[in-house]
């Protein structure tokens, strides 16, 4: 929750954040499947192993725990943070985290303006296009899923809005997703040129772990 909180003070307009389950269905924030690297290695136990009691009781250092989303909505909604929600694809069970998320999304106020759902899964990503309609979804690709083509807005699978990774997009990718009217928002981009390119080719939105200083670099 401080490096939300930071990165708001940075600038940044929102977050970017990763959901999976734990052993009890509540949806956590957490990137890796397990604990061991944001404990700094005193925790290698499986996330979605533990339940809410003991979730609770690992500290994560200066007292942060892992966040579970109801609570990181709640701040969103306080602080007026635009919130990226990604659907792990690593999780054991796809099906019940897309109706646990959007169970929590559907009855967000005004969930559009500030909401949007993303996964590298394309089952995922038409999962939530079916049951949140009106919250947009965008569809993660990388350089293993490479560049869609000509039939990307199937593969897109109702899907509004495309995440790719920051190498991907150049004048020749951009354009067609521009001409179908997809928001373009690329990740991860911490790089200050980086960042200052991918602007002047008109992307939507910059994914970045530093927002002050990608700020600061498509400003001059």
């Amino acid at each position: 929750m401080a490096a939300f909180a930071l990165a708001l003070e940075e600038g940044a307009d929102g977050v970017e954040l990763d959901v999976r389950l734990d052993r009890d269905g509540d949806v956590i924030v957490l990137h890796d499947t397990n604990l061991e690297r944001v404990t700094r290695g005193h925790d290698a136990r499986d996330a979605e192993g533990l339940g809410r009691g003991e979730l609770a009781s690992v500290d994560l250092g200066s007292g942060e725990r892992v966040p579970r989303l109801a609570d990181v909505l709640c701040w969103a909604r306080a602080s007026g943070a635009k919130v990226n929600v990604e659907l792990k694809a690593d999780v054991p069970n796809r099906a019940a985290l897309a109706v646990r998320v959007a169970a929590l999304l559907a009855v967000q106020p005004r969930a559009a303006d500030w909401l949007i759902v993303s996964s590298f899964d394309p089952r995922l990503v038409a999962a939530t296009a079916r049951l949140l309609p009106w919250i947009p979804s965008g569809w993660l690709v990388d350089k293993s899923s490479g560049v869609p083509g000509r039939s990307f807005r199937e593969r897109l699978v109702g899907a509004v809005a495309v995440h790719p990774e920051a190498s991907l997009v150049t004048s020749a990718s951009i354009a067609p997703w521009k001409r179908a009217g997809l928001p373009v928002n690329v990740w991860t981009v911490n790089d200050p040129y980086e960042g200052a390119r991918l602007a002047g080719l008109g992307v939507d939105a910059l994914i970045s772990d530093e927002p002050g200083k990608i700020l600061a670099a498509v400003a001059q």
